[in-house]
């Protein structure tokens, strides 16, 4: 099971950055927000950002789930 600093490390590395500003991470929920670096979609679902909720659940599990899409990749937008 995945960490957040795993995940961190994950999104960082395609150029990815998390949306604090309407991210939420607490003990019983888990939304996040995913933004691709500009002039780029996630490969995950062609759009500029993605969003993940969680509202039960162990943490590591949701955190895979953030790498799991991260991984796809980001590509050219257009």
């Amino acid at each position: 099971m995945a960490t957040k600093a795993q995940a961190i490390k994950v999104i960082e590395a395609v150029g990815g950055s998390i949306d604090w500003g309407v991210s939420e991470i607490t003990n019983s929920e888990k939304v996040i927000t995913v933004d691709a670096p500009d002039g780029f979609v996630w490969q995950f679902n062609g759009c500029e950002c993605f969003c993940l909720a969680w509202y039960s659940g162990p943490a590591g599990e949701f955190w895979d789930e953030v790498i799991d899409a991260a991984e796809f990749g980001v590509e050219v937008l257009g």
